[in-house]
């Protein structure tokens, strides 16, 4: 009987010791939690997890009119769609933008502007594929707008300038490619379009010459000897623009288009 007395007191002293062990695990939890609150002004939300991979650094640009919120201070100021962001912390789904002032904003009402840029390019590509000259100029206007050193859009909407016959902006555009790099070949090709449509064919022969000496990918090159050919065509030298369609051809034997030209 003394016996089972001491095993059961012995019981009784274990559970103790185990539940006093969880009370300060779970007391230390809590004081973590707290502490890692306080080292974030992020406000909090019921909203769902909304995963994303923006990171300190990042540029955003915002897709839709949002708030910009601190914990405690609530709505702090706004954003408007199309403003491009700093991003310099990242909390779950808060990023912190310092704007004037600056807060915290929904990482859902941004997306990456690389990514936005990257969209805008291949809709863009598109259009001037279709033909729809004018949506392909704003599209690559566009782009510009977020990065004016892009000599990719300026030549992009330098053709879409081209096939709206507006000259002037097209030159305007192959002039400022060639002004980040004089020796880029399609450049000079469109300023020999330019050249042509206005009847200075000498000159945009020169122009040409110097852009198939300048270029490296075989459809380039193509391009370039067929855009010659329209030109000695222009000035009646059949024999010169025949060769000039027959390397176009030879450099892109699977192009039909090179050969029934």
């Amino acid at each position: 009987m003394q016996l089972g007395i001491w095993v059961l007191a012995a019981v009784i002293l274990i559970l103790d010791t185990a539940d006093a062990g969880s009370c300060q695990s779970r007391k230390r939890t809590l004081s973590t939690t707290t502490t890692a609150r306080k080292t974030s002004n992020a406000p909090t939300t019921a909203k769902p997890v909304f995963r994303h991979d923006f990171r300190k650094g990042d540029q955003v640009i915002v897709k839709t009119a949002a708030k910009l919120a601190v914990k405690g201070k609530g709505t702090v100021g706004s954003v408007t769609p199309g403003q491009v962001l700093n991003v310099a912390a990242v909390n779950d789904r808060w990023l912190w933008v310092k704007t004037s002032p600056p807060g915290w904003l929904d990482a859902e009402d941004v997306t990456s502007l690389r990514q936005h840029v990257q969209n805008l390019t291949r809709r863009g590509l598109q259009e001037l594929a279709n033909r729809q000259f004018t949506a392909a100029a704003a599209t690559f206007t566009d782009i510009l707008k977020l990065d004016p050193d892009d000599t990719g859009a300026m030549m992009s909407r330098g053709e879409a300038q081209l096939g709206l016959q507006h000259d002037g902006a097209a030159l305007t555009d192959f002039e400022s490619v060639l002004s980040f790099n004089p020796r880029h070949a399609s450049a000079l090709g469109g300023r020999a379009k330019v050249l042509a449509h206005r009847g200075e064919h000498d000159a945009a022969i020169v122009e040409l010459s110097l852009a198939l000496r300048l270029a490296v990918r075989s459809s380039e090159k193509a391009d370039l000897h067929q855009e010659r050919s329209d030109v000695w065509l222009a000035k009646r030298d059949f024999a010169a623009a025949a060769a000039d369609r027959e390397m176009a051809a030879r450099l892109e034997p699977q192009n039909a288009y090179r050969w029934n030209s």
